[in-house]
């Protein structure tokens, strides 16, 4: 700054003083009127040092002002996107009178969202910074969530976050032809669920296998229509190693390795990748997925409906044609258009068995290791207690009796 700089800022800044002066003696005054204090600048109630900066950058040139304000240049953001992806949008922030640091937090929500950075210096009234939202989406639909912006001395301001997002490619029901055999696979839309023995599903032992209950989140997932049948079973396997002889019933007396080997096989044939339903899958499917109704069984309260068991399939007694296993899809559905997950055999799940946890989980794929594989559903021979969307069971990957058979996934 040079001589003559130096003596116009102080000249300036003199008569600032003086200005400030001159409210402040106001304040005393009985002649100040209704309008408020003349010497509070900024408008905090007391006349101060920080009411003479305000004078000096009005003198300056200054943008200046009163109650000090965060400014954001969008009040709600939208993204669209596909899970999977990752997508960003950008707000700038600025402020009214208002210098120093605005930290930013994204409430509620999926998880799906995110602000960096997390805290952003106003240098100088007015200035803008940039903070970067980003949307992650782990599931199909609509995710909203806030983002908090604080800063001393300024009101709280909130952006409002909505996120939808779609699955990868078609995500639709789909029919398979292997060998002239008709399959379907059903759409699952993910979602969130509590796993385990919740109240609907009756009076259990407190040591049972279903407890604790817990939170699960799942993708979106294909599975099977029905049962695997003995008919698709030959076509793939030229075998059928069922004891019940009806080749549009469930295949049985197969062992968990016996469905791995007839998958791969499968796979071959289609190109796809079918597999085992995880043990949560598998539940959720049961109970309806996103349309669940809340009911004890797979699509019904009443187990008759929707299930062959032990009542109406094994207390008949052997004479009767209603002994044993039944045809697929000959009692009604669930709500995601599923037949016999409840009742007729029971079902292989991917899953090593092992207790369950309380924590909430995402896609969990069960123990790492074990020594027994989850089977699900009930039979045509079973209580039905045992018929429950919650029941669980395991055996040996070995293992394999005329009751036991699988359901595809995807």
């Amino acid at each position: 700054m040079n001589k003559k700089q130096f003596t116009i800022r102080h000249l300036l800044m003199a008569f600032a003083c003086g200005v400030l002066l001159v409210c402040g003696m106001s304040l005393t005054s009985s002649h100040r009127v209704s309008s408020g204090v003349y010497g509070d600048v900024n408008g905090d109630g007391s006349v101060d040092v920080e009411d003479l900066n305000e004078v000096i950058n009005v003198i300056l040139g200054v943008s200046h002002g009163g109650e000090r304000a965060i400014v954001v240049s969008a009040e709600s953001l939208s993204f669209t996107g596909e899970v999977g992806g990752t997508y960003t949008q950008r707000v700038t922030i600025g402020s009214d009178n208002l210098r120093g640091d605005v930290h930013a937090t994204v409430l509620g929500g999926n998880g799906a969202f995110g602000v960096a950075p997390t805290s952003v210096s106003l240098e100088a009234v007015q200035r803008g910074v940039e903070l970067t939202v980003t949307y992650a989406p782990l599931s199909a639909g609509t995710h909203t969530a806030q983002l908090m912006l604080t800063s001393d001395g300024a009101p709280n301001v909130t952006v409002s976050l909505t996120g939808t997002a779609t699955q990868s490619g078609a995500f639709t029901s789909k029919t398979y032809i292997v060998n002239g055999e008709r399959f379907r696979m059903v759409a699952v839309e993910g979602g969130t669920f509590t796993m385990g023995a919740t109240a609907e599903q009756g009076t259990t032992y407190p040591e049972s296998n279903e407890y604790p209950t817990h939170q699960v989140t799942l993708s979106n997932y294909m599975i099977g229509e029905t049962e695997v049948t003995q008919a698709l079973w030959q076509a793939v396997m030229h075998s059928n190693p069922s004891d019940w002889g009806d080749v549009e019933g469930p295949v049985e007396c197969v062992s968990w390795n016996d469905c791995q080997e007839f998958i791969a096989k499968l796979n071959e044939l289609t190109g796809e990748t079918f597999r085992l339903p995880t043990e949560a899958e598998w539940e959720f499917a049961a109970r309806g997925g996103n349309k669940s109704q809340g009911w004890m069984y797979a699509g019904h309260e009443l187990i008759y409906h929707v299930a062959w068991y032990k009542g109406n399939a094994y207390d008949v007694g052997e004479i009767s044609p209603d002994y044993g296993v039944h045809p697929v899809a000959m009692k009604s559905p669930n709500e995601l258009g599923l037949y016999d997950m409840s009742g007729n055999v029971w079902e292989w799940c991917q899953d090593w068995y092992g207790s369950y946890s309380s924590e909430a989980q995402t896609n969990p794929q069960g123990p790492s290791s074990g020594t027994k594989r989850v089977y699900r559903g009930g039979a045509w021979g079973e209580n039905a207690s045992n018929c429950r969307t919650s029941t669980r069971r395991a055996g040996s990957p070995t293992l394999y009796f005329n009751a036991l058979g699988l359901r595809l996934a995807q």
